[in-house]
């Protein structure tokens, strides 16, 4: 090694190709498409806190004379402002009380398992940006 190269080890060196400067769009992306995530999965929990109050409502009225049980579906819709979420009412076509009640609990639970994921999804999320802020402060 060279007595230029001894005497530049361990010092800190400016890099200063453009690559490695941050830039300022790079941090409004990301701004975005963290709001973007966010509002998917918090729409994701609306609907399925709406679906579960559907299926209650089933569970509840099963044995009802004439009664037809509902479920919601979520529906997904492009356009030029993004991508919106819709829920839409169907009738469900099941037999007797206990087919409805059979029914009714296994979405129930396939609900409930989407939801607690959705919850961990965004708990996970919430987490990264607070770990992402307390390095941009130091």
């Amino acid at each position: 090694m060279t007595a230029a190269h001894l005497r530049n080890i361990g010092k800190k060196r400016k890099l200063r190709h453009a690559a490695f400067k941050p830039r300022p769009q790079m941090f409004t992306n990301i701004a975005l498409m963290s709001q973007i995530a966010l509002a998917c999965v918090e729409e994701g929990l609306r609907f399925a806190q709406q679906r579960a109050t559907v299926l209650a409502a089933d569970t509840a009225n099963a044995r009802t004379p004439g009664f037809q049980p509902k479920d919601l579906t979520m529906t997904v819709a492009g356009s030029a402002s993004g991508v919106r979420f819709a829920a839409t009412l169907q009738d469900v076509d099941v037999r007797g009380t206990v087919g409805l009640i059979e029914y009714a609990t296994a979405t129930q639970g396939k609900n409930a398992v989407r939801y607690h994921a959705l919850a961990d999804q965004e708990r996970a999320m919430l987490h990264e940006f607070r770990m992402i802020a307390e390095e941009a402060r130091r």
